[in-house]
């Protein structure tokens, strides 16, 4: 018979110590996960600096700068210009001063020509 409960202290000590080598395991772990988490964000961040383009805008990531701040819709809107019924002249005389918006097309690629084997 154990008179003095030996056995339950013992239990109960072997409970306690492998309570605190599971919480040790666990804090080290978030410590680990947190400092990794900093230090990959503060290479990415130097990484980042290191790599922008030095043109001073922004890109979005596809190469085209970022879209500026939107225009404010309280001011007065822009005077129009007066509409005329003829076509525009392809001289350019009259329009030289508009700037045109139409895409300039890029001049098809010269079609590679197949290198022919040895036979």
């Amino acid at each position: 018979m154990d008179r003095w409960n030996v056995g339950h202290y013992a239990a109960g000590l072997a409970q306690l110590f492998i309570a605190f080598v599971a919480f040790s395991v666990f804090a080290l772990l978030v410590f680990l996960l947190v400092r990794f988490l900093l230090v990959a964000t503060k290479a990415a961040q130097i990484y980042v600096n290191r790599h922008e383009p030095h043109g001073g805008q922004p890109t979005n990531g596809y190469g085209a700068p970022t879209p500026g701040p939107a225009p404010d819709v309280t001011s007065e809107p822009a005077p129009k210009a007066p509409e005329s019924d003829s076509p525009p002249s392809s001289s350019g005389s009259a329009d030289a001063s508009k700037p045109s918006t139409a895409p300039v097309a890029k001049p098809p690629a010269k079609p590679r020509t197949p290198k022919k084997s040895a036979e």
